[in-house]
């Protein structure tokens, strides 16, 4: 004869916990995908290879041991493939985020002249000399912001959306 189960009160606590920490696993997994998918996370590129930092070195220190020079492979400076800079184009100055010097990320335009921005948007939008357009920008063109006047009175609130392939923003010109 079989002695029957007897469920206790801690078999079935630990049940629950275990069922409370694999919700919690996946809730945080989904969280961080939508979070990755919606922010524009886009994968490293394997092939860019690292750059070279460069250090000052004080000449008036002698140094502990004999230094192994380094293989010099660029004459001029490394221009860096992300991260905040500023960038002058022929219709303004951009200050934000840049992937391989592609607006890209939070940034912010400053107008130098008239031109028609957000090209693939379904509205017709024109930037003036003075405008600012601060907010998203997503492969070289405007994603989603708003641009000011001089005066910094908003003057439109863009809605354009990402474009499917990198822009060209080197070739806008002024009207």
């Amino acid at each position: 004869m079989q002695t029957p189960e007897i469920k206790t009160k801690n078999s079935n606590n630990s049940l629950l916990i275990k069922k409370i920490v694999i919700a919690t696993v996946v809730l945080a997994g989904l969280v961080l995908g939508a979070y990755l998918f919606f922010s524009g996370y886009e994968k490293p590129d394997a092939s860019i290879e690292p750059e070279i930092d460069t250090v000052v070195v004080d000449e008036n220190v002698e140094p502990e041991v004999e230094p192994v020079p380094e293989p010099v492979r660029r004459q001029t400076p490394v221009q860096d493939r992300t991260g905040i800079r500023t960038k002058q184009y022929p219709f303004g100055r951009y200050e934000g985020n840049l992937v391989n010097s592609i607006p890209n990320g939070q940034g912010t335009m400053y107008y130098t002249c008239r031109i028609q921005i957000a090209k693939h948007g379904s509205k017709t939008y024109y930037a003036e000399n003075g405008d600012i357009f601060a907010g998203t920008w997503g492969n070289g063109d405007i994603v989603t912001g708003k641009l000011f006047d001089r005066n910094n009175n908003q003057k439109a609130t863009i809605l354009a959306g990402k474009r499917p392939n990198p822009y060209d923003i080197n070739n806008d010109r002024c009207e």
